[in-house]
């Protein structure tokens, strides 16, 4: 599924979260992961203010000013830019 595209990953010191990219052409998946399970907003510079679907749970997860607040749980969510 992956293996054609970029990956990358990344760990927010301050929010101690890791956050994985996969990149294919125009299409991104992006993961967020609270390692510590708690309520953190994560700058994510790459994607644009908007409402996307949580692919692990169906619920609509928010960018608001290039920033997604979590409540501790993982999400991921697919973009194209």
């Amino acid at each position: 599924l992956f293996s054609l595209g970029d990956y990358t990953l990344k760990k927010d010191d301050k929010t101690d979260t890791i956050i994985g990219c996969y990149y294919l052409n125009t299409r991104k998946i992006i993961g967020i992961f609270p390692v510590k399970s708690e309520y953190c907003d994560i700058y994510i510079n790459s994607v644009k203010d908007g409402s996307y679907i949580n692919q692990i749970d169906n619920n609509v997860i928010t960018v608001n000013y290039g920033v997604i607040s979590t409540n501790g749980k993982a999400v991921i969510f697919k973009t194209t830019e």
